[in-house]
C-alpha cells in the first residue's frame, strides 16, 4: 500500500509540460495560480503539469521533493469544468472566427451549452411525460363496449375441456 495513494493516484494521470508566467500556468487556455508555485519553481522553468480530464478546476504540480501539489484556476468563481467541455467550446468559438479564445469567453460558452443541454433535457422529459399523459387519457376515455363485441359468445353452450383423472 503506497504512503499517499493521492501522489500514487496522480502519478498515473496525463501530463504536460509548461512554464511558469508571472501570471500563473496556461493549461488549455484557463489560468492556475497557487501561492506554492513561486516556492518550488523559478520563473520560465519548465514543469510537469499533471490533470484530471473530467476535472480541469485544479491540475498537480511535481515539487522538487517528488510531491504533486495541487494549483487550482486562478478565478476561485469559475466552474469546474471537463476537458470534452473546454475542447467543445473552444472548438465553438473558432467556428465563429476566434483563433484565440480566452479563458472568459470558454467558460462562458461551457455555461452556455450545459444550459442548452438543460434546457434540452428538461424539454424532452416534458415531451415524454406529455405523450404518456396522452396516451393514458386516450386508454382512459376509450369506448370500451366495442372491445367486447367479437370476443367472447355467451349464447352458446360451454363445451368441457378434455381432462384426464388420476388416482392416487
Amino acid at each position: 500500500m503506497p504512503h499517499h495513494p493521492d501522489q500514487f493516484t496522480i502519478s498515473f494521470l496525463p501530463f504536460l509540460q509548461r512554464k511558469l508566467r508571472r501570471d500563473g500556468l496556461h493549461v488549455f487556455n484557463i489560468r492556475y495560480w497557487d501561492n506554492v508555485l513561486p516556492a518550488i519553481v523559478q520563473l520560465g522553468a519548465p514543469l510537469t503539469v499533471r490533470y484530471d480530464p473530467r476535472n480541469l478546476s485544479r491540475i498537480y504540480v511535481v515539487g522538487p521533493d517528488k510531491r504533486y501539489y495541487p494549483v487550482p484556476y486562478a478565478d476561485l468563481s469559475l466552474p469546474p469544468i471537463t476537458l470534452w467541455e473546454q475542447r467543445a467550446a473552444v472548438a465553438y468559438l473558432r467556428g465563429d472566427g476566434d483563433n484565440a479564445p480566452a479563458q472568459a469567453a470558454i467558460f462562458k460558452a461551457v455555461v452556455a451549452q450545459r444550459a442548452l443541454i438543460a434546457n434540452a433535457t428538461a424539454k424532452t422529459k416534458a415531451a415524454r411525460r406529455q405523450s404518456q399523459r396522452q396516451s393514458n387519457a386516450e386508454f382512459a376515455t376509450m369506448d370500451r363496449s366495442r372491445l367486447g363485441e367479437s370476443a367472447v359468445d355467451y349464447s352458446e353452450p360451454v363445451l368441457p375441456s378434455d381432462a384426464e383423472v388420476w388416482d392416487d
